[in-house]
């Protein structure tokens, strides 16, 4: 699962205090979480976040945008293959 999350205030400075996409598993406790953007983030170093707040991580967004757009790209070949494989 995706959640929205940013560094729990004093762990890291106000400036790189940013929204970050995160993936979390739905079983087990890593022992290290990553945002879509690389950092890793540690036990107790993330605050999770309900809703949009805050500055959102540049590298976040353009690394989730590029995922959707190879999801799609791919989607839409599996289409092709599929139809191009249909009796007329």
């Amino acid at each position: 699962m995706i959640v929205l999350a940013r560094p729990v205030r004093g762990t890291v400075a106000e400036s790189q205090c940013v929204a970050h996409l995160v993936w979390v598993p739905r079983a087990g406790r890593p022992e290290v979480l990553a945002a879509f953007c690389g950092v890793e983030f540690g036990p107790g170093e993330l605050e999770l976040l309900t809703g949009v707040a805050g500055a959102p991580c540049e590298g976040c967004l353009l690394r989730i945008a590029r995922v959707r757009r190879m999801v799609q790209r791919a989607q839409a070949d599996d289409r092709r293959q599929v139809g191009a494989g249909m009796p007329d």
